[in-house]
Formats: C-alpha cells, structure tokens, sequence
C-alpha cells in the first residue's frame, strides 16, 4: 500500500559524478575541488513526514536523519542511488550559478536499507 500514486511525492536525484579541481583565469590549481553530480532524475517515492519511531528500528538508534524515502526495488536498481546521491525534495533542482554551477539540493543520503521488495533511504537534510 506504500506505493499507492496517492501516497507518493516528486524526488529529484543527482548521482555522484566526479570531483574537479578548480582553476583560476590564468589555469593555475587553486587547491580547492569541487564535486559534480549528473543531471537531475525525477522519480516517485514514498517520502516520510518526519522521523519517527517505526522508521528507527530499520535504521538503528545511532543514525541521524530527517525523512526516508521508500521505493520500489527494481526503481532503485534503474535510478543507481547510492551513499553520495543527494537529493530535492520538496522543491525543485536549483543551481548556484554565482561562482559554479554546483546544486543546491536540501537533502544527502544517510543510509540505505534493502529489502528484497522495497528500498528505504535515510536521508538527513543539509
């Protein structure tokens, strides 16, 4: 019943790429990198209210995170989600277009617990 349409909110997700190093005007390494995500996935998922108690014991008591995101096995397996995945929810994909093109999503991935039907995603927002 989980996966009920009703129940379920747009998420957007960028998969880890790779990271960069920045360079200035002249071509020189600044010593700073940045990271680069792919682009922005939109999906369907069961996305909890807020955390609670029933989400706890899936996860632990260490854990911190806000909400988790449950989905379908097989879309999980498409989407390639993963421990560097962040993630929009609750909005659209936005950029940081002043100094790069970095996104600025609300939420990382925490932890990810598979079960052979469903996929739970803990995610902690920054």
């Amino acid at each position: 019943m989980r996966d009920c349409k009703k129940n379920t909110s747009i998420v957007y997700v960028l998969n880890f790429k790779s990271k960069e190093k920045v360079v200035d005007g002249s071509g020189n390494y600044t010593g700073e990198e940045t990271i680069t995500y792919d682009d922005p996935q939109a999906f369907r998922g069961n996305v909890s209210g807020a955390k609670g108690n029933s989400q706890v014991d899936v996860f632990g008591t260490d854990i911190k995170y806000d909400k988790v995101i449950v989905i379908t096995r097989d879309k999980f397996d498409k989407l390639k989600i993963d421990e560097n995945s962040v993630f929009f929810i609750d909005k659209e994909p936005t950029y940081d277009t002043v100094i790069t093109t970095s996104p600025l999503y609300n939420y990382h991935v925490s932890r990810i617990a598979k079960t052979l039907n469903e996929v739970a995603i803990a995610v902690k927002e920054v």
